[in-house]
């Protein structure tokens, strides 16, 4: 789920899902959230505005979506597994 858009943000850029090529932009404002997140692409989600669905960067939006994932590293050289990314949630890597 959207839930609204990074703090400074006051333009929504939308752009075609399948080309990626930019569509429109609307006020942040006039959006009413909470908006379904249909599909998620590499660093864009697609929505549906108004019966159309149109791709948004997800680094201008705040949204639910988490990831669960786990890992396994094989990094010798580094004793400590430092890592963070965000909406990333889980145990990292593995030892």
């Amino acid at each position: 789920m959207v839930n609204g858009v990074k703090a400074g943000v006051s333009e929504v850029d939308l752009f075609d899902p399948s080309s990626g090529s930019y569509v429109r932009s609307v006020a942040a404002d006039s959006l009413h959230y909470p908006i379904d997140i249909l599909e998620d692409q590499q660093g864009m989600f697609v929505i549906e505005l108004e019966g159309t669905r149109y791709s948004v960067g997800s680094s201008f939006i705040n949204t639910t979506k988490t990831y669960n994932v786990s890992a396994e590293c094989q990094n010798a050289l580094n004793t400590h597994t430092v890592a963070s990314s965000r909406g990333v949630a889980g145990n990292g890597c593995l030892q």
